[in-house]
């Protein structure tokens, strides 16, 4: 926000580096180098770099879309994603929360799930994918 970064081209160069970003790494390096540089970050501009990673990790994984609604995320899926097809068939099969709708995209109900709309959304993925999502670049400022 312009009030952490008052200077327009230092604020446009922030962005544009997210916005080249490929891994969660360089979006952890980013996130250092700005707490470094500007100190805490807060609540909205840790958003940026939380859903940045989200879009990183999504786009890894070949997902195409996320969406959120009051209770569920949908996560719709390219056709090049790397994403076990027996394993969301057999999610669909045991788990009463997981839908596939017509378009491909796999619905999870976030029923008991905790968290704001980007770590519930953060947390389907991987379950989705089958990974741990414990190294969350979230919260990782000075």
């Amino acid at each position: 926000p312009e009030s952490l970064i008052p200077i327009p081209g230092h604020r446009l160069s922030l962005y544009k580096r997210l916005s080249a970003a490929d891994t969660r790494e360089e979006v952890t390096a980013l996130l250092e180098e700005t707490a470094d540089r500007y100190g805490r970050l807060p609540e909205s501009a840790q958003n940026v770099f939380r859903i940045t990673e989200l879009k990183v990790v999504a786009m890894q994984y070949g997902a195409l879309q996320i969406d959120w609604t009051e209770d569920s995320v949908a996560i719709k899926f390219g056709a090049r994603a790397k994403v076990d097809g027996e394993r969301i068939l057999t999610m669909i099969r045991t788990d009463r929360n997981v839908r596939l709708l017509a378009n491909g995209t796999v619905r999870v109900r976030c029923e008991g799930m905790t968290g704001d709309r980007i770590t519930l959304a953060m947390r389907v993925l991987h379950k989705i994918v089958g990974t741990n999502s414990d190294n969350a670049v979230a919260g990782n400022t000075a």
